[in-house]
């Protein structure tokens, strides 16, 4: 639920903000599950839990954070829009 507020938010002050005024290109992005190693100090089941996840659907860091770099250098289009797997998805 948390997210979909952030999308909403993220859409509302990119409507109230536009590029042509700011210069500046406000988008929400995910990288997806990624394989990291942030999860290291989590009790054994929750992390056991965790790697069948990771095992049955990440991708790795590297991968994930091309979604970063697409949102960083991404043009206009993508003005108040949500990124993932580097394209813009609804």
């Amino acid at each position: 639920m948390s997210k979909l507020l952030q999308l909403y938010a993220v859409r509302q002050l990119a409507s109230l903000r536009p590029p042509s005024d700011t210069g500046v290109i406000i988008n929400y992005l995910t990288p997806g599950l990624c394989t990291t190693s942030l999860s290291r100090h989590v009790r054994f089941q929750m992390r056991m839990m965790i790697a069948t996840m990771r095992f049955l659907f990440a991708r790795t860091a590297e991968m994930g954070s091309r979604t970063l770099l697409h949102a960083a250098v991404a043009g206009k289009e993508t003005h108040g829009k949500y990124l993932s797997e580097c394209e813009i998805r609804e």
